[in-house]
């Protein structure tokens, strides 16, 4: 990955265009990553970590997804897990 420097929000219609590759190349980067990292635990976050979460709920009966209205407890765990893991070195 490089520095973006200029970029301009593609249209619905042109970004359409681009989905699969977008989709195939983002599965695939995950991945990677995935494998150089599964094996951490409890480590600290460093300058440049980026952490992205969505907090759902899933009803397999229903097949449908909805915003999990929990997700505050869930934060405050994470936070304490780090504070925690930061005392111990």
């Amino acid at each position: 990955m490089g520095l973006l420097t200029v970029g301009t929000p593609l249209e619905w219609k042109a970004a359409r265009t681009h989905a699969t590759h977008v989709r195939t190349h983002g599965l695939a980067q995950f991945l990677s990553v995935w494998d150089g990292v599964k094996a951490r635990r409890r480590d600290r976050l460093l300058w440049g970590d980026e952490i992205e979460y969505l907090g759902v709920v899933f009803d397999d009966a229903a097949r449908s997804v909805r915003a999990a209205a929990a997700t505050h407890g869930l934060l405050l765990r994470l936070e304490s897990d780090e504070r925690d893991a930061i005392a111990k070195g």
